[in-house]
């Protein structure tokens, strides 16, 4: 090249740029360093079972439930409490629900119990390190005074329902409407889980840029009532005879989609590079289709079986967790909050002692779980622990006598072959970490004895802390006073 007068040397450098071919296009790792403040969305299904997802078993089909696997890590062996309102607990608190009451059934309509307003909630704490905290779907974790409702634990926004299930298109609850925005009644036309979807994609749209994002989503899906949208239902008819299963595949379809909707206004608004993604189920299968939705494991909603508390769960954020990796270790619902509050950075100086454990650097692939055992539950009825591939699980009768169950997981992860004749010294050894757990129980708020309907029990217009005045029985809308069924209780195998 001739060179006429002067040439700058950005003029040089910009010839030789121009002139060297192009580097090769190196596929982007995960960032090693220390990870920034991520936005946080954690979907929280209900009743949905191992055999329920898309990348378990082609039952369902969860493309998107599906995507977060294979764009994130696969939790093989995460576990929850067997029932909503313990896990909720758990979840939130980052301790077993022995540690305040709430071990054992769950919530009902008319109990005057909440969530120990002593505990320091993850929506606390990421609220008070600077996270925009909000929760939409269902919270289970009382509402019968304002002290218990989310908007006073640690939650900026609010919508959803308190109690533990809803009529999916009229949102209520023994015909008493159960749908708030920031705890006021309000009155919406649509269903459940679409109306949830569409409120996360107005908060993720009209969140304040300044601040982090600690998404809360527990959904109602798949619990009963088994009502799924028409359009979604007819498609799984056409799939399974059995009416039930039809209708619990279409819900957690449906919401599928949802998660899919809300995967893409995260991407519209350019968070997806620095938003940390979870996806897991609260409990097994419940027992209208639990023969069904958990398989290969046994057992359903309410056991300490497998089928109970093993769920699907995965974990995505793009530059910080490998995609497609998985994670074979054990993970416990506790485990969620001192990991993410140590993602945010969170100060838990005051906290209760925690049964959690930090797994970021289990989720991020850079070491093994640290976790070795863990409490599947206890009460007064039974209980359940695992240490490394042993499960040991206890039954008390009636006439006061005790049987125990030992599992090898690793290699019987189906319990199809009780052990606990062939190994006593382990049966001994976790017997007593079992029974060192219910000496540190404090009482069981939701007994049996609690859990029926009261016979002068009238559900109130509007569900809330603020309740209507009773009526008169039978004089609802010309309906008689609705009763519920029971919890499902933690059962030995059928």
């Amino acid at each position: 090249m001739e060179l006429n007068g002067p040439v700058s040397l950005c003029a040089l450098l910009a010839a030789a740029c121009a002139a060297a071919p192009s580097p090769p296009v190196v596929p982007q790792e995960p960032d090693s360093g220390p990870p920034p403040r991520p936005n946080i969305v954690l979907f929280l299904a209900d009743d949905v079972g191992w055999n329920s997802v898309g990348y378990h078993s082609d039952l369902v089909d969860t493309p998107n439930i599906d995507r977060l696997v294979e764009e994130g890590v696969e939790l093989d062996s995460f576990y929850v409490e067997p029932l909503c309102t313990p896990t909720r607990a758990a979840l939130l608190t980052g301790r077993y629900p022995i540690r305040y009451g709430l071990q054992f059934g769950v919530l009902r309509p008319w109990s005057p119990h909440g969530l120990d307003t002593g505990e320091r909630l993850l929506s606390e704490v990421l609220r008070d390190a600077g996270y925009e905290t909000a929760i939409v779907g269902k919270w289970h974790l009382g509402f019968s005074e304002e002290a218990f409702l989310p908007t006073r634990r640690g939650f900026e926004h609010q919508y959803g329902c308190f109690t533990g299930s809803v009529d999916y298109r009229r949102h209520e609850r023994m015909h008493g409407v159960d749908w708030h925005r920031d705890d006021e009644t309000i009155h919406e036309r649509g269903h459940a889980t679409a109306l949830i979807g569409k409120e996360c994609i107005r908060l993720i749209e009209e969140r304040d840029p300044a601040r982090p994002l600690f998404l809360y989503v527990p959904f109602t899906a798949a619990h009963g009532p088994l009502e799924p949208p028409r359009e979604w239902m007819r498609r799984y008819r056409k799939e399974f005879a059995d009416e039930d299963f039809a209708a619990y595949a279409a819900l957690i379809a449906h919401m599928d989609s949802v998660i899919g909707e809300v995967l893409e206004a995260i991407d519209r608004e350019g968070m997806r590079e620095n938003t940390l993604v979870l996806f897991l189920s609260d409990n097994g299968g419940q027992q209208e289709v639990g023969h069904i939705a958990n398989q290969p494991l046994h057992g359903r909603k309410g056991d300490f079986y497998e089928g109970g508390v093993r769920v699907p769960a995965a974990a995505r954020w793009p530059t910080r967790i490998p995609a497609g990796s998985k994670v074979e270790g054990l993970l416990h619902v506790v485990d969620l909050f001192p990991t993410l509050a140590g993602i945010a950075g969170a100060d838990l100086e005051g906290n209760p002692a925690l049964d959690g454990i930090d797994q970021w650097e289990t989720l991020s692939g850079k070491a093994p779980s640290p976790r070795t055992e863990m409490l599947l539950g206890i009460n007064h009825v039974s209980g359940a622990v695992r240490e490394g591939r042993w499960k040991l699980l206890s039954h008390h009768r009636r006439e006061g006598r005790e049987r125990i169950e030992l599992y090898d997981i690793v290699a019987d992860p189906t319990e199809s072959k009780d052990l606990a004749l062939d190994h006593p010294e382990v049966v001994a050894k976790l017997k007593a970490r079992l029974d060192a757990y219910r000496s540190e129980s404090v009482p069981e708020l939701a007994l049996p004895t609690d859990g029926g309907q009261p016979e002068d029990f009238v559900a109130p217009e509007e569900w809330g802390p603020e309740r209507a005045p009773k009526r008169p029985r039978g004089t609802r809308r010309g309906r008689g006073k609705k009763r519920e069924a029971e919890a499902p209780a933690e059962h030995g195998r059928r």
